[in-house]
């Protein structure tokens, strides 16, 4: 046995000389060879025998970290070991794997499938988690090197996914919670480079988000889910309280958002979590101030007052003498829930002084708040010490009457100093009379004030107050009646729409009535872009930014009264949304990104003014129960598209087409106050609104409207745009379907006409698919005088590369000749004459379609000229003979007829090069030019073709003949 015992000291020893050789640092650790940590204590503790020296303790962790590293089985004695030692396991393991690697991985589930052991290391966890960013707890070995506070974190995300830990964490989710919300604040400041190292290396190991602070919030997600309290998971996302989180400015009201959803499950727990910050408070300089402020706030009714009376005191006073506005605000709120004890109200007189500063204070939450305290004061009826700082108190009060809390708290005043007399507050009442009165007239009757009584009432809500019944319908009632001044003075005194504004907005949405009051003075706001300028009866008229207005109309389609009423306002209020998006996906102004800002800070919208413009149109089709078409335009990608400034009118095309059956009843009021729009000769926003002007433009009466849309049409036809170009032909497109429409399409010949020669091919094609329509009506006898014109510039596009393009000229230029016919040949003679030739050439084109095209035409146009030989060679198919016929007769054309062969020489096309040399050919038999035949023979041997030889032959005859003859 003594044998046994020497050599087990003897190991001991041994393998602590080990241990501290690997306490210089991690990697050493790895390193170590299985049979090094191999020795008695270990064997000892295996073979359940316990641990002779607690200094062994660390070495045996290492042992068993080094072996699951090996891809050896989970050792069950870890939970053992823990349960023994949890301080030495749980430091010693976060030392040699911080990082957390597999074989450490596998030993923190381990301890976490255990409810016991869980208990015991948890306390260690939570210190070194309490401590940021490190922690340097000494282990039984002397190791004292620091372990990051985030590989603790690390190792509790592992054990609470283990489900038989759930009692356990119950029991620490206090300290648990304030931890993890200490780490979340930590990490969104400035994260110290060794922090960043060590959380790189946690990436490689883990499947984690990238950002520290994003994974502590997953792991309190987890904490409460894993309790389970799912429904407090489920409550935050709703109110979007993860993400403020994340955010070092939001931080603290996030806290308070959790605090405030886990009140009924933290009940047991929070006189001890108050106390315990009190504890983190009490220091000058504590690093969570503005959040652990926050925390306690929400918890000191929890307290007991007599004992902690001086220690709350003390904090709440250091920062009511804050310069952060936020750390004021919170020391008042304490105060307001620590005096609803009348019995602490006595000692609020020795810091009326303090307060009395906030008063003047521009921030009108503040103000509130701080009057609401004074109100809570005075509850107290036999605070006798208070009357002396009542008149400064009063004189302070008078400048605030914009607030209607200033009036509830004088009356308070007048009444705790009615047995002393009137006379200190004698000059404060003669000042307030006036407004008293306004106050207490009949609103219909005092208009001029009606923007005060909005700010009162804005104020009121301000001081966190919740809106009463009274509270809801008096803003109903003063908007119903005075509509225009409610929504410019809201828009103005609360553009950012804080809290107390959007609950207001919200109690407009809920009165259909009052809804429809209020939409045409946001339209017009919404529809002057980025500012607007309306007066209202106090003579007011700042600026009120569109997207003020917008903010407005998003918080008032979330209540479901308001459908009626906005879908009889939705033809104006989708073309202001869509005005809205094209203009913020232009340059921005500075001003606009300013207020945008602020907005963010109020409410979880996106960063970019467009995506919310974009997010409003959905919720507002949503909300009219228009579901499947915002799903349609998803799909088709189009509210992508419409995000940005070069795709924009494609994508406001495609929304008209998609709600088309959906928006039936509302296109012709939108094709109308488009045409309105678009009337103007600088128009912000014509190509979008062309885009939709189109698509709607057969639901309008044009009898009426022609005189309105065609100087639009005419004016985009003639524009440098391509854009505008097409959708101005689309437009004409749709009006010629009507053929009374065909006279006043007409008159914008000349222009239509100076866009044939244009390289691209489709704005060619839709040019013509308009003249097309245009000659429909046979009593269309304006059009004569342009049809030579026309043939003349349909000519040339029986090259065009485009098939379509020559397709549609040929067939033009034969509806064009079939109009003239009865009119007389004589006007179209000169351009029938020269299309024989490209005409002829085109009937060997290798397209069949074309080719066909051009033989028909080519026949209509002899008919045409009255040329019997030519259509009966034609008819007969005998096309060369048609050559030699047309070239024997037309002596005065033959050089013009040869001049227009020749650029075919050059063709792509081999049956077009071959159908012009033969032409050149016959053309030198007839002018009997040898130099012309020398040139088609040039030609002839610059190709490949088989029938050359032949065709050589023949000519060289043919000439011969000639010269003999």
């Amino acid at each position: 046995m003594t044998d046994d015992t020497t050599s087990t000291e003897t190991t001991t020893s041994d393998l602590m000389a080990e241990g501290d050789a690997t306490s210089e640092g991690i990697g050493n650790a790895a390193t170590t060879s299985a049979e090094s940590v191999t020795d008695a204590p270990s064997v000892h503790f295996l073979e359940g025998k316990g641990v002779s020296s607690w200094k062994s303790v660390p070495a045996i962790v290492w042992y068993i970290h080094h072996d699951l590293t090996s891809h050896v089985s989970p050792h069950t004695d870890i939970c053992r070991l823990a349960e023994a030692h949890p301080r030495d396991v749980v430091m010693t393991l976060l030392r040699c794997a911080p990082e957390c690697d597999r074989a450490a991985a596998m030993m923190w589930r381990s301890i976490g499938s255990s409810g016991t052991t869980v208990e015991k290391v948890l306390p260690t966890l939570l210190r070194v988690m309490e401590d940021w960013p490190v922690h340097g707890m000494s282990t039984s070995d002397g190791d004292n090197r620091d372990v990051f506070a985030l590989a603790a974190t690390l190792a509790l995300w592992l054990i609470i996914q283990e489900p038989n830990c759930q009692g356990a964490v119950m029991n620490y989710i206090p300290r648990l919670l304030m931890a993890l919300l200490f780490q979340v604040s930590m990490s969104t400041e400035q994260v110290p480079e060794e922090v960043n190292t060590f959380w790189r290396g946690c990436l490689e190991q883990h499947h984690l988000p990238t950002q520290p602070n994003r994974f502590l919030v997953q792991t309190m997600k987890a904490l409460l889910c894993h309790l389970p309290w799912e429904d407090i998971w489920m409550a935050r996302k709703r109110r979007l309280a993860w993400d403020p989180l994340l955010n070092s400015d939001t931080h603290h009201y996030a806290v308070g958002l959790h605090v405030r959803e886990m009140r009924r499950q933290l009940t047991p727990s929070h006189s001890p979590l108050a106390i315990h910050l009190l504890g983190q408070l009490s220091s000058e300089d504590p690093r969570w101030e503005l959040p652990a402020l926050e925390f306690l706030v929400e918890l000191l009714d929890y307290l007991d007052g007599r004992r902690c009376h001086s220690s709350v005191e003390q904090i709440l006073s250091r920062h009511l003498q804050s310069e952060c506005p936020e750390r004021r605000r919170l020391a008042l709120r304490g105060r307001m829930v620590l005096w609803t004890d009348l019995s602490m109200a006595q000692s609020i007189c020795s810091l009326s002084q303090h307060l009395l500063e906030l008063l003047p204070d521009a921030d009108g939450e503040l103000v509130v708040m701080t009057l609401s305290v004074f109100v809570s004061v005075l509850r107290d009826k036999d605070i006798q010490a208070f009357i002396s700082t009542a008149p400064k108190l009063a004189e302070v009060l008078w400048p605030l009457f914009d607030n209607l809390s200033s009036f509830h708290f004088l009356e308070t005043v007048m009444e705790v100093l009615v047995e002393g007399g009137t006379k200190p507050l004698e000059m404060q009442m003669h000042q307030s009379l006036v407004l008293w009165f306004f106050l207490q007239y009949d609103e219909h009757q005092c208009v001029a004030e009606v923007p005060t009584i909005v700010r009162s009432m804005h104020q009121c809500l301000t001081s966190h107050m919740t809106p009463g019944v009274r509270m809801h319908t008096n803003i109903c009632r003063l908007t119903e009646a005075h509509p225009h001044d409610v929504v410019m003075t809201l828009l103005r005194c609360a553009p950012e729409c804080d809290r107390a504004a959007a609950m207001m907005w919200r109690s407009i949405g809920s009165s259909g009535t009052t809804v429809e009051k209020v939409l045409p003075t946001l339209l017009r706001v919404m529809e002057d872009w980025p500012v607007h300028r309306m007066s209202t009866s106090d003579g007011d008229n700042r600026d009120v930014f569109a997207l003020a207005a917008t903010l407005a109309l998003w918080l008032i389609i979330q209540e479901p009264k308001c459908q009626d009423e906005v879908m009889n306002y939705i033809p104006r209020l989708l073309m202001a949304l869509l005005f809205q998006v094209s203009m913020s996906t232009e340059q921005v102004p500075e001003e606009v990104n300013t207020f945008w800002r602020g907005c963010l800070e109020q409410h979880r919208l996106p960063t970019q003014p467009s995506r919310f413009l974009v997010q409003t149109i959905k919720a507002l089709f949503c909300r009219l129960q228009w579901d499947n078409e915002v799903v349609s335009v998803e799909r088709k990608c189009g509210w992508d598209t419409l995000l940005c400034a070069d795709t924009q009118h494609y994508a406001v095309g495609l929304l008209a087409r998609e709600m088309r059956h959906v928006l039936i009843p509302f296109y012709s009021p939108m094709a109308i106050h488009l045409l309105g729009l678009l009337s103007t000769e600088d128009s912000r926003w014509e190509l979008p609104a062309l885009a939709f002007l189109v698509e709607v433009l057969d639901f309008l009466d044009r009898s009426k409207c022609c005189d309105s849309v065609l100087p639009i049409l005419s004016r985009n036809l003639r524009s440098q745009c391509q854009e505008r170009q097409r959708l101005a032909l689309r437009g004409l497109l749709v009006l010629a379907v009507d053929p009374s429409m065909a006279q006043s399409i007409c008159s914008l010949s000349q222009h239509l006409l100076e866009l044939l020669p244009d390289a691209d091919g489709e704005l060619v094609v839709m040019t013509l698919s308009v003249f097309e329509s245009m000659l429909q009506d046979e009593d269309i006898r304006v059009f004569v005088s342009t049809a030579p014109k026309l043939a003349e510039a349909l000519r040339p596009l029986f090259d065009n590369d485009n098939t379509h393009v020559q397709l549609l000229s040929i067939h033009l230029f034969q509806e064009v000749m079939e109009l003239l016919v009865e009119e007389g040949t004589q006007l179209l003679e000169t351009q029938v004459h020269q299309s024989l030739v490209p005409l002829f050439i085109h009937g060997h084109d290798e397209n069949q379609c074309v080719a066909e095209a051009s033989r028909e035409v080519l026949l209509c146009a002899a008919r045409f000229l009255k040329r019997r030989d030519l259509e009966k060679l034609l008819r007969r198919e005998q096309h060369f003979k048609f050559c030699d016929c047309l070239m024997d007769k037309d002596v005065s054309r033959r050089a013009e007829h040869l001049q227009q062969a020749l650029p075919y020489l050059q063709s792509p096309q081999q049956p077009l090069r071959e159908a012009a040399v033969r032409f050149m050919g016959i053309a030198a038999w007839h002018m009997q030019d040898l130099q012309l035949l020398m040139r088609a023979f040039e030609a002839m041997s610059q190709d490949d073709c088989p029938s050359y030889c032949t065709m050589r032959t023949e000519f060289l005859s043919a000439f011969r003949r000639a010269v003999t003859k």
